[in-house]
């Protein structure tokens, strides 16, 4: 099949990690354009065909005779296990069933789903916890910690995304970090340590740590989200956030605490003040040594649906614009725009 699967070996793959026995027949009938894959269900096999290459993407099932009392409930496994494989498809609909099949004493049943772009599968949250040696119960809250708000409106659900479990998260984290810095570094001040925390947990330094772990393979996002999720630092520092308050929820502070010494702890011990990136601290001091007066913000413009907002700012200094930034949030379009008027400051 060489190195890039098909569609139809990625849904066989996918069906088979979510429980489904599958498995590819050695030959297929009909359409090259079209794979088969046969699924078992109560004991009987069914072809399920593929089309990949066109904007409709049709599954084909062929539900046998003695089977049909259970028909209903198979409809319902496939459903779901298609809104869990490829979320980025819009279910169109299915006819239960479309014709039967005299010679093979089947029944067929279609599902159609219509692609808005391109596929993009998003790997089993399963796969991740077991790479980081996690044995976790509750599988669900990990699934809710890395989909995106903007899922909702095509899997028709309410408050079923990360954000509640990240206000969680985001204090858990803060506590750890806390801890761990002030064990670490017995040499600095309380402002110092304050630089410190809110340099590891900052939207950056969170987005890498999420980066490194391939958080941004598993994260789910709805049709309306066109941005590449890798480059999306406020969005993966969300779900880093959010992973935190689902481990504790379901394994406590200590496994929470195992987690952070394992992923972040080296970053504290080497952490140094010079590493702090705090531009407008650095601009306020500056501009006020001189002139005795206070910078300010100004949000310019606004881009991007309310869950992906893209921020631009210009900073200000008696009425004149000295510095522009841009961001996913307002905070780092601010730190962006303070280090452009710094920059500028020094080329005068």
């Amino acid at each position: 099949m060489g190195e890039k699967k098909t569609v139809a070996k990625q849904i066989f793959d996918l069906l088979k990690s979510n429980g489904f026995d599958v498995y590819f027949p050695s030959q297929h009938k009909g359409d090259c354009l079209s794979k088969y894959i046969i699924v078992k269900h109560d004991g009987a096999y069914q072809p399920i065909s593929v089309s990949s290459d066109r904007p409709i993407y049709t599954l084909m099932c062929y539900v046998p005779e003695s089977n049909y009392s259970e028909l209903e409930q198979f409809v319902i496994d496939v459903k779901e296990t298609m809104k869990l494989i490829f979320p980025l498809l819009m279910y169109v609909g299915n006819e239960t069933p479309s014709y039967y099949d005299d010679s093979n004493k089947s029944h067929m049943v279609s599902f159609q789903y219509y692609g808005t772009r391109k596929i993009e599968l998003m790997k089993n949250i399963e796969l991740l916890l077991k790479q980081l040696k996690l044995k976790i119960k509750d599988v669900e809250l990990f699934d809710i910690a890395f989909t995106h708000s903007s899922y909702n409106a095509d899997a028709k659900t309410k408050h079923h995304d990360y954000e509640r479990i990240e206000f969680l998260g985001d204090s858990i984290l803060g506590a750890i970090v806390s801890e761990l810095a002030f064990k670490s570094h017995k040499e600095m001040k309380q402002g110092e340590l304050t630089k410190l925390k809110s340099a590891l947990v900052s939207t950056h330094s969170l987005a890498n740590f999420a980066r490194e772990l391939h958080f941004d393979e598993y994260i789910k996002v709805g049709n309306s989200f066109s941005r590449d999720i890798k480059s999306c630092d406020n969005i993966l520092e969300d779900v880093f956030e959010a992973f935190i308050g689902a481990l504790f929820i379901s394994s406590g502070f200590k496994a929470c605490r195992e987690f952070i010494i394992k992923t972040m702890y080296p970053s504290i011990q080497k952490y140094q003040l010079s590493d702090s990136q705090d531009y407008k601290s650095r601009l306020q001091e500056e501009m006020q040594s001189e002139h005795r007066e206070s910078v300010t913000y100004k949000v310019v413009d606004e881009i991007g649906p309310a869950h992906d907002k893209y921020f631009k700012v210009h900073v200000f200094f008696d009425d004149i614009c000295i510095g522009e930034g841009e961001g996913h949030s307002k905070k780092e379009a601010e730190q962006n725009a303070a280090k452009d008027a710094l920059n500028k400051r020094v080329g005068r």
